[in-house]
C-alpha cells in the first residue's frame, strides 16, 4: 500500500500507483494472453486528471482512462455494490474496538486528534477492513454486477 502523509491520493502518489502497482498488474495480464490497450475507470480525482499521470498509464501500462460521471459512482464503481458497504460496516467495528480503549477514547473525544491525525488513523482502520472484507466479500461479483468484467480491446 502506498502512504501518503495526509491520507489522500494527491499527484506524486497517483503516478507511482500507476508505475508501482498498476503496471505489474498489467505485465501479469500480458503473460496470461491478454493483448491490447485497457481501460481504467476514475474518480474524477485531480491526480487523476494530470498529464503526468495519464502519460504513465498510456505509456508504460496501454491504458486509457475513462472518467466516470461525478457523484454517481453508484451506477459504475464495483466498490459501491456492496464491497464498499461492507468496509465501512468494518471501520466502524475497528473503530469501535480502538475507541474502547480509555486513553483513545478521550483523545477522540477531547478533540485532541488533528485532522491529519485523523485521516491517518482512518487511513489504518481502512486497510484492516479492506483485509477482512477481502476475505468474507466476492469481489468479482461486484463488478459483475457493474458490467465491468471485461477486456476491452481497441484497434
Amino acid at each position: 500500500m502506498l502512504f501518503q502523509d495526509k491520507a489522500w491520493v494527491n499527484r506524486e502518489r497517483a503516478e507511482q500507483w500507476a508505475l508501482q502497482t498498476w503496471a505489474p498488474f498489467c505485465t501479469e495480464l500480458v503473460k496470461h494472453g491478454v493483448e491490447g490497450e485497457l481501460l481504467l475507470f476514475h474518480d474524477n480525482l485531480d491526480a487523476q486528471k494530470q498529464r503526468k499521470y495519464k502519460k504513465a498509464l498510456s505509456t508504460v501500462t496501454r491504458t486509457k482512462s475513462w472518467f466516470g460521471a461525478e457523484d454517481r459512482t453508484d451506477l459504475w464503481q464495483p466498490v459501491d455494490q456492496g464491497f464498499g458497504w461492507e468496509v465501512k460496516r468494518e471501520m466502524g467495528a475497528v473503530q469501535e474496538t480502538w475507541l474502547e480503549d480509555d486513553d483513545n477514547l478521550s483523545l477522540w473525544e477531547d478533540g485532541k486528534l488533528s485532522a491529519s491525525d485523523r485521516r491517518i488513523l482512518l487511513t489504518h482502520w481502512f486497510a484492516e477492513a479492506v483485509a477482512h472484507v477481502h476475505e468474507t466479500c466476492s469481489v468479482t461479483r461486484c463488478v459483475v454486477i457493474c458490467g465491468m468484467f471485461a477486456v476491452m480491446y481497441f484497434e
